[in-house]
């Protein structure tokens, strides 16, 4: 209810947990499905309710869920009592561990207690919950192969593994997950080493590019050729660490097991490329989804909004009078009488910020008051103090979530001020002199509006010139060259002194929107971000001077609303170029590269775009200003020499990055 904006029924659901929930019963439950449902869920909640500052906070709410997670804490630690300090799989919420409970557990479970219950010791200031949720998970890899790999499931008191099989799948999936995260929250950088060890065991013995397998933990040796539809988290994560080029090769091979099935079978064939007999349900899992979104946020790419559409279409398959059911079988699509709470939890809720970011609409997760990291069950949990916030060591988290807010504002707040929606990011108030270092790829990359997922270490290199970008470019390269040429060209133009300029840079759509509702959608967004950033420009950039240099600066856009839409940029001097400020022609090279940049990276395969006119005025030609009687300033306060070091001398030059 609040990612969708709903305070009332989120009020109205605190209430009803409050008055309906207790946990000192009788009940046997499995320790990781409380916690990452129950206790994750009470936590999120409690943060949002009792923080006014994130809109939905409730006057009347005490920390009443905030006690019920405690009592929850309390219930689960006689579960830790073991040799190895790895819980036991399941406890009893009134006894503690059952006579007879089994002493196998999943390294999954062992594994994914830390942000539940490192945030419960942050709010409750009790030890105890982060200090058992690090040893199981200390336990687990201490009990790694040699080469680094972990199994799926492990005797706690004796620490033999009775499942040998490494995997990215069923048993360990958030294992790795949550040791990542545990940096990102808690700022643990021993969890940070762990993680870097154990992800390159992985890319180096489960990865059979651009599946993930099972191995041997041991040997590393191929087991099986499955594809466990649980492994569809992993891209994600991928994007979440930065390594963004495996993520999207490997997204791509498991998107088209959906495209194949209409959905993703839980154990698929690589290499016989079929689904496994028996393992041919679709429980309405959210692990595609979730990658999905997370790297459409991660690169702008807009083909992730198409696979979107394809979950959509599929989901709306399994609809019924009451909700949403399983599917039997991917192959005869029959339907099972069930639905669980991860339905709902995650693959709803990452299929509306999906859709949220492409429409550029803003929610507590894009829009809110802190950047948010979502638990392996999608709950939110905030990175401010108290909870989340790094100490005063002065290593802001680098993830994409917190690259557009603490990063930004912490490591790079005297280079970038930035604007981040939807997937793109348009850089003002930067001055030629300001530009990072190349070997400082991580800032170098957001002073060229590359929403680039900067991961837990310094991103690669990005490829800076043109011809190497164009290879990437799923639209009309053509255009872009163009666009470049052009661009270099007027500049040169603009330094005679006895000519103005007017130019015209168009946009054509090249589908209908009839056939594609999210394309016009994102031309909508397009347009309104560039005409915010051009109404800003004149105060930000310009210092107020733009009036004195420029008779026109707008964006013109039409749409026939059936097959076509054309955005123009029109731009003229008011008096030469030699006589204009300098920093005009900075400013232009950084609005029509932000345009670029949006036909690059968030519509390039959507929209062509070329230069429709480009013109030079001799100056006597030019219309005059005053004509429409608007107070503007006469040819002698037009010809003053602003007194500007950026000024003196500029010729400017358009290179391959500025356009970039």
């Amino acid at each position: 209810m609040v990612v969708m904006g709903n305070k009332t029924a989120f009020e109205r659901g605190v209430r009803a947990v409050i008055d309906n929930t207790r946990f000192d019963v009788d009940a046997h439950v499995s320790l990781f499905e409380m916690n990452i449902r129950v206790l994750g869920g009470l936590l999120s909640a409690h943060l949002l309710a009792s923080d006014e500052a994130t809109g939905f906070g409730i006057e009347w709410y005490e920390d009443e869920l905030l006690e019920l997670a405690n009592d929850l804490g309390e219930a689960f630690l006689p579960a830790f009592e073991t040799k190895t300090g790895i819980p036991y799989g399941a406890v009893n919420l009134k006894y503690g561990v059952e006579v007879n409970e089994t002493t196998i557990t999943s390294t999954a479970a062992g594994g994914s207690l830390i942000l539940e219950f490192g945030t419960l010791s942050a709010l409750t200031g009790d030890p105890r919950f982060r200090r058992v949720a690090e040893a199981a998970l200390e336990a687990l890899w201490d009990h790694r192969s040699d080469i680094g790999l972990v199994g799926a499931h492990i005797d706690i008191e004796t620490g033999q593994w009775t499942q040998a099989e490494a995997s990215v799948g069923a048993g360990i999936d958030s294992f790795y997950e949550y040791m990542l995260k545990s940096y990102i929250l808690f700022g643990n950088e021993r969890h940070l080493e762990i993680f870097e060890e154990a992800y390159a065991a992985v890319e180096a013995h489960v990865r059979l590019a651009p599946w993930y397998v099972e191995a041997g933990m041991m040997t590393g040796q191929l087991i099986s050729s499955r594809y466990d539809s649980l492994m569809s988290f992993w891209p994600g994560l991928q994007a979440l660490y930065g390594d963004i080029e495996t993520a999207t090769t490997t997204h791509d091979a498991f998107f088209q097991v959906w495209k194949h099935y209409g959905f993703t079978p839980e154990g698929f064939d690589v290499r016989t490329g079929a689904a496994i007999p028996g393992q041919k349900p679709y429980p309405l899992r959210p692990e595609l989804i979730e990658s999905t979104y997370l790297l459409y946020k991660a690169t702008g790419d807009v083909t992730y909004i198409a696979c979107g559409r394809d979950f959509l279409a599929s989901l709306r398959l399994l609809k019924t009078n009451c909700g949403y059911a399983h599917m039997a079988d991917v192959s005869t699509q029959k339907l099972v009488d069930k639905m669980e709470s991860f339905f709902l939890s995650e693959t709803l809720k990452y299929l509306y910020l999906l859709f949220d970011a492409a429409l550029d609409r803003e929610n507590i997760v894009d829009g809110g008051p802190y950047p948010y990291l979502f638990t392996t069950e999608a709950h939110i949990l905030p990175l401010k103090p108290g909870i989340g916030a790094r100490d005063n060591r002065g290593r802001p988290f680098r993830t994409f979530s917190s690259i557009t807010t603490t990063a930004a504002k912490n490591t790079a707040a005297s280079l970038v001020r930035s604007i981040v929606r939807g997937g793109s990011m348009v850089m003002k108030n930067m001055r030629d002199d300001d530009e990072p270092d190349k070997r400082t790829p991580d800032k170098f990359c957001l002073y060229h509006s590359l929403l680039w997922q900067i991961g837990l270490k310094p991103a690669p290199e990005r490829p800076h010139n043109l011809t190497q970008r164009l290879e990437g470019l799923t639209g009309r390269p053509d255009g872009v060259r163009t666009f470049m040429s052009t661009v270099q060209e007027f500049f040169e133009r603009m330094k005679r002194p006895d000519h103005r300029l007017a130019v015209r840079l168009g946009l054509s759509s090249l589908v209908s929107h009839e056939e594609d509702v999210i394309v016009a959608s994102r031309l909508a967004v397009m347009l309104e971000r560039t005409h915010k950033y051009l109404r800003e420009v004149s105060d930000e950039y310009f210092d107020g001077r733009m009036c004195a240099s420029v008779q026109e600066f707008r964006l013109i856009a039409t749409s026939d609303t059936a097959t076509n839409d054309t955005v123009e940029i029109v731009f003229k001097t008011k008096t030469s170029y030699q006589k204009a400020s300098a920093c005009v022609g900075k400013a232009l090279i950084r609005v029509l590269g932000t345009l670029m940049h949006s036909y690059a990276y968030d519509i390039g395969s959507v929209y062509d775009c070329a230069v429709s006119q480009t013109t030079y005025i001799p100056y006597t030609d030019f219309e005059d200003p005053n004509a429409s009687g608007d107070n503007v300033e006469t040819d002698d306060e037009e010809e003053r020499d602003y007194d500007d070091d950026d000024d003196d001398e500029y010729e400017p030059v358009v290179t391959e990055d500025d356009v970039l």
